[in-house]
């Protein structure tokens, strides 16, 4: 019995490796952290409301039992208002009461969720259309994850194998294959910058979205800050700063007015007949002494949290956009292993224009950040060993892959036997048969150029 308890929770263990995500650390402390410290201050509240007792009265000494009871509930879901009784005469004109009335303490549990709920929503946003672009962000990131922890050679292999196919094939089914000089020219643009052209197409689908999604986080955090402004019914711009001044001021609740303690609550009774009688009561908040720290407490968060984003977007804008970015990006883990030869300069451009192409180098990135940049040197190494064994090919500046050598193979007609399909030769006219030994004198087609030519070279990044 003992044995099947331990082997249950040990499957609730925290392993590194199961918890990669398809974003940065930046989007965890939104979706994540933020949302987890909320709920749990939702929840704090939500058992001091309805467990505990929030609030408390002060009522005439002929009051029952059961009248005072009716007197907090009535003052708890009516709403109180904030006077300082050492310079204010009662009776007060309603208007002053309404100025000052105080609403929200009942509904901090709620919008807090709202809250969390908002700082998820950048995060359902990306998941919701990540998908879209036919690459299972989630899949790659665990199984790299999982690589990370393997120590055998074999197996680490595999997984760096199994990693690279899915991205080629991912990348491939996105390519154009449409031809005509419109939609070169969009590639082009694209390819240099990617805001222009926007779809799976161009290759800078997840680039494009993600970056949106970085939008969005910036653009809750912001409004997050006028929400609790609101909410709260503060003038203060700048809340957190502002009431840490005040208590190293000395300037208390009573004076300030923010989150009071002591509160006071009207409401009518009817007696006998159509008689109104109207109750000034005097109450106690305690409840407000938790509001007041958890909201000076979120203001700070969201401060951090709005630095965290504000500074990764500016990030993954400068190394996503720039083709030289992406160019050094994918050439140092190159060099790290030791993969460039000294003649695949132009060729490795190639690589990262129309191979990889902006979505490639944004996941080669994401592994890099969740996986380690040993992790994500091994799959690029294993991306360049796939390109460098296709056929030759012409690319054009969509993406298109043409296996000139697969169809249309060279005819090899003399000698000892027919010719079957022929292998490229880098001169026109030279074609070698593919039977007897014979060599034929068929009309081969040459051997294109890669894309970058020498004037496109964006020159050497170490």
């Amino acid at each position: 019995m003992d044995t099947a308890f331990v082997s249950g929770l040990s499957k609730f263990r925290l392993d590194p490796a199961k918890h990669r995500r398809d974003d940065d650390f930046a989007d965890r402390m939104s979706h994540m952290f933020s949302t987890a410290i909320i709920v749990v201050f939702s929840l704090v509240i939500s058992c001091r409301q309805y467990i505990g007792k929030p609030i408390a009265c002060w009522v005439p000494t002929e009051f029952t039992r059961a009248q005072e009871e009716y007197t907090e509930n009535v003052c708890w879901v009516t709403s109180t208002y904030y006077l300082d009784t050492s310079g204010v005469n009662f009776p007060v004109s309603n208007a002053d009461r309404y100025r000052q009335s105080i609403g929200y303490y009942q509904w901090v549990p709620l919008v807090l969720l709202i809250q969390a709920f908002l700082f998820n929503l950048p995060r359902l946003v990306w998941r919701l259309f990540n998908w879209q672009s036919g690459i299972q962000l989630s899949n790659i990131m665990e199984v790299a994850g999982d690589v990370e922890m393997i120590k055998d050679p074999l197996s680490r292999q595999t997984s760096v194998r199994y990693v690279a196919k899915h991205i080629e094939d991912s990348l491939g089914a996105q390519r154009e294959y449409r031809a005509g000089c419109l939609t070169n020219c969009k590639h082009c643009i694209a390819r240099n910058c990617c805001f222009f052209w926007f779809g799976k197409r161009y290759g800078n689908f997840l680039v494009c979205l993600y970056l949106i999604c970085k939008v969005l986080y910036i653009t809750n955090v912001i409004g997050q800050f006028f929400l609790m402004n609101k909410y709260l019914g503060t003038n203060y711009t700048f809340y957190g700063l502002e009431l840490l001044r005040d208590l190293a001021e000395g300037r208390e609740w009573e004076e300030s007015g923010n989150f009071p303690r002591i509160t006071m609550c009207d409401f009518h009774i009817r007696k006998m007949g159509a008689n109104m009688h109207r109750h000034t009561v005097q109450c106690v908040l305690p409840i407000n002494m938790f509001n007041e720290k958890i909201y000076i407490f979120l203001w700070f968060w969201m401060v951090l949290v709005s630095v965290l984003s504000i500074s990764s977007f500016i990030f993954w804008i400068y190394k996503s956009t720039f083709r030289s970015n992406r160019m050094h990006f994918v050439r140092k883990f190159l060099k790290l292993r030791s993969a460039l030869d000294p003649g695949d300069k132009k060729r490795s451009f190639q690589f990262v224009d129309d191979y990889l192409r902006p979505d490639g180098v944004f996941i080669i990135r994401l592994i890099s950040q969740n996986a380690g940049e040993l992790v994500a040197s091994e799959v690029t190494e294993a991306l360049w060993l796939m390109f460098k064994s296709r056929p030759v090919r012409h690319n054009d500046s969509a993406g298109r892959h043409l296996e000139l050598a697969e169809k249309k193979g060279v005819g090899g007609g003399g000698g000892g036997g027919g010719g079957g399909g022929g292998l490229l030769s880098k001169r026109k006219g030279a074609g070698v048969g593919g039977g007897g030994g014979g060599v034929g004198s068929g009309n081969a087609h040459p051997q294109t150029q890669p894309l970058n030519s020498v004037d496109d070279d964006p020159g050497e990044f170490v």
